[in-house]
């Protein structure tokens, strides 16, 4: 069972590994007219949907003896994962068993520590697809 997966492949060729992931629900507006003092109810003229923001946080863990090996590995990973994620055509898979059209939006901050582990949370904007 897979975590993860970016253009189907898995987050753990990656070093990484899927702390938590969110999925926010669908945002719309409306444009209706209330003035009407016949109405009972607003009537409605139109509605616009708005895509789903999916946040992920990924814990990232470079390997090696020493600390300049783990933390060389761990920059390596992420840039590998980064140059993934600004593919022309993103699709992430999930445990939830959705799979998401995405845009990234948004990357959170890599602040290692001695060991060469690092949380870094990703932003995308999302259709959800079955």
């Amino acid at each position: 069972m897979y975590e993860m997966k970016i253009n189907g492949i898995d987050i753990e060729s990656f070093n990484a590994r899927l702390l938590s992931f969110n999925v926010s629900g669908t945002k719309f507006s409306n444009n209706c007219n209330v003035n009407d003092n016949r109405l009972y109810l607003p009537k409605l003229y139109s509605r616009t949907y708005q895509q789903k923001t999916l946040t992920v946080t990924l814990t990232f863990k470079g390997t090696g003896r020493t600390v300049f090996d783990r933390l060389s590995s761990l920059r390596k990973s992420t840039s590998a994962f980064d140059k993934a994620v600004f593919a022309d055509e993103l699709l992430i898979s999930l445990p939830d068993s959705f799979v998401y059209r995405a845009v990234c939006q948004s990357i959170g901050d890599l602040t290692p520590d001695s060991d060469g582990i690092a949380d870094v949370t990703y932003t995308f904007s999302v259709l959800q697809c079955l």
